[in-house]
């Protein structure tokens, strides 16, 4: 669920239940991986102090996260 949560996030910017549409993930799930992305560095909150409607985004490093994994799914395939 972290990585569908962090694909969503790869080239744009959403808040949780946008993703949760995206990735048809129950919010409590999405609100679980976005604190240990955050956790990891992998997303950031672009309005932390706001209460509602927090939006995040892949940092660089969740952007090269996503990009190790898919090829490594790729060379698994060959």
């Amino acid at each position: 669920s972290q990585y569908r949560t962090l694909k969503t996030l790869e080239n744009n910017f959403s808040v949780p239940s946008e993703i949760s549409k995206k990735t048809n993930m129950n919010p409590s799930q999405v609100s679980i991986s976005l604190q240990k992305l955050k956790k990891c560095n992998l997303v950031m909150c672009l309005n932390d102090k706001s209460k509602n409607g927090r939006i995040y985004q892949a940092t660089d490093l969740g952007v090269e996260v996503i990009r190790i994994i898919e090829k490594q799914t790729r060379d698994l395939k060959k």
